[in-house]
């Protein structure tokens, strides 16, 4: 996973995403759509900035939404009238990310149980 790179200056903090597309061409390759408003909407680099936020360990809700809509507006624009809209749908994408991480871990650990013969007669 690639790993977020700060540089912060006296007003802003700069953030340089390390998988960035090498041209505009290959972030249209990387758009996915997901709902706003009950309107599909493409988002462009969602995946790879769902990938950076989850790696910096964030646990406080706001500063998730935060990162995450950070990132989001380096690729793509988000009308101020909708942001709130875009920033629900954006986070409600990165927890059905977690959610899909998640069950993929648990179901590796009952396979490990399975393998290690400590799951008998379907008992833990």
């Amino acid at each position: 996973m690639p790993e977020d790179t700060r540089r912060t200056t006296k007003k802003h903090d700069v953030i340089i995403m390390a998988d960035k597309p090498c041209c505009a061409a290959e972030a249209l390759r990387r758009i996915r759509q997901i709902d706003v408003n009950d309107i599909t909407t493409g988002i462009s680099m969602l995946d790879e900035s769902i990938d950076e936020v989850k790696g910096l360990g964030l646990s406080d809700e706001r500063a998730i939404r935060e990162a995450l809509v950070k990132r989001v507006k380096i690729y793509n624009y988000i009308p101020p009238a909708a942001a709130e809209a875009y920033a629900d749908a954006i986070v409600r994408e990165y927890r059905h990310a977690e959610r899909k991480n998640f069950q993929g871990s648990a179901g590796n650990d009952r396979r490990d149980k399975e393998h290690d013969g400590r799951e008998q007669d379907g008992k833990n």
